[in-house]
């Protein structure tokens, strides 16, 4: 870097020395002439004789100091001409060596830059031939190292193919005894279910055979309980009903937890009366079973006005009915009788037997009209 800066230095300095030199002027002849005429001009003139017929001439008066100070000037002049042309070999000089400065120093940058290259290209070459002589040793150290991978790889291969050869024998046991076990688990649960659903067809088919034509619906229910729970008011929940002057009682045929589930199911879920959601089914988890439920849908919701049949044989909870699952569960009663008092704007359905108040059940079930009997806190006094 620091030739090349000497170069360009050298270089401006050799351009201003040239323009130096060109500006410079040289005397010439005609310069020194001219001032030599000047010089006569204001020396006194010569007096010349007139010319004779004679052909030589005559001397002139002080023509002697006249050619002594032309004299004189040429040589002024010409020791002038001398140093300038000193000067102009100078700075020729002076041009010459800051070129050929200049052209040294080109020459050692450039000397300097090829030195450079050639050093790069021997170092170059010194890596490829170490590369080139350490290739082999390296591959051949790559080669040991890939067989000895590949070694471990097939020698773990095997281990693994091997333990799960294993561990699939011993699977394969394992099912074979689990399904030969399975197959007799399922074998002896058919042979449960075949027996189970004989006994239930067989208990169905005596059941209808001794049941009385006239009253299946009621004595199914009497019949179900009737093992189970012999004393009075453990049958079911006894009501006290209240509708403005008319009172009547009812009982509903069901635990108290099956009438808080019915209740909760109408209101929250908005649950129909269609036999299949109360069957009792694995699916349904309900408390319910088909007899209790279609007893108690019999004979206490639609009895009561809480329920109605359509024209068609389906059955709907009606909006006294909604009230009154509402109220069971909001209230969740646990005293016995259950007194419900209707509101005065309730309205109940026409299929619904109770509404008069001379109308009741007495203690064995029997309907009776106390047409001249007046109500009192529920009880009918004859």
């Amino acid at each position: 870097m620091k030739k090349v800066v000497i170069s360009v230095v050298l270089a401006i300095a050799l351009v201003f020395g040239y323009r130096a030199c060109s500006d410079i002027e040289l005397p010439t002849t005609s310069a020194i002439a001219e001032q030599s005429t000047v010089t006569v001009q204001h020396s006194p003139e010569p007096t010349r004789a007139k010319p004779t017929h004679t052909p030589i001439p005559t001397a002139t008066i002080g023509y002697e100091l006249t050619a002594q100070a032309w004299e004189s000037q040429a040589n002024e002049a010409q020791a002038q001409a001398n140093i300038e042309r000193e000067k102009a070999n100078n700075a020729v000089g002076t041009t010459n060596a800051l070129e050929a400065m200049h052209i040294d120093a080109t020459a050692q940058v450039e000397q300097d830059a090829h030195d450079r290259e050639m050093e790069k290209l021997a170092l170059e070459q010194r890596r490829l031939d170490l590369t080139a002589t350490a290739f082999p040793a390296v591959m051949a150290q790559k080669d040991r190292e890939a067989q000895v991978a590949l070694a471990i790889a097939q020698d773990e291969a095997m281990r693994i193919a091997a333990t799960q050869t294993k561990e699939a024998t011993e699977m394969a046991d394992r099912i074979s005894y689990i399904g030969n076990i399975a197959m007799i688990v399922f074998g002896i649960a058919i042979i449960v279910v075949i027996a189970f659903l004989w006994i239930v067809v067989r208990a169905s088919r005596i059941y209808r055979e001794q049941a009385p034509a006239e009253s299946k619906t009621a004595n199914t229910f009497d019949k179900y309980y009737e093992t189970s729970q012999k004393e009075k008011g453990k049958n079911g929940i006894e009501f006290d009903f209240c509708h403005g002057t008319r009172i009547w009682a009812g009982i509903a045929f069901c635990s108290l937890d099956q009438l808080y589930e019915f209740c909760e199911r109408i209101v929250v879920s908005g649950e129909t009366l269609g036999i299949n959601k109360w069957e009792g089914a694995d699916d349904s988890k309900t408390l319910w079973s088909r007899d209790v439920f279609v007893f108690f849908r019999e004979n206490f919701l639609i009895d009561n006005g809480f329920a109605i049949v359509d024209e068609n044989g389906l059955y709907h909870i009606t909006e006294i009915g909604k009230w009154f699952c509402g109220y069971i569960k909001r209230t969740k009663p646990t005293h016995f009788p259950i007194t419900i008092v209707f509101p005065e704007n309730a309205i109940f359905p026409d299929q619904f037997t109770h509404m008069s108040a001379n109308h009741r059940v007495d203690d064995g079930g029997e309907e009776v009209d106390d047409t001249e009997s007046p109500v009192i806190s529920g009880i009918v006094i004859n």
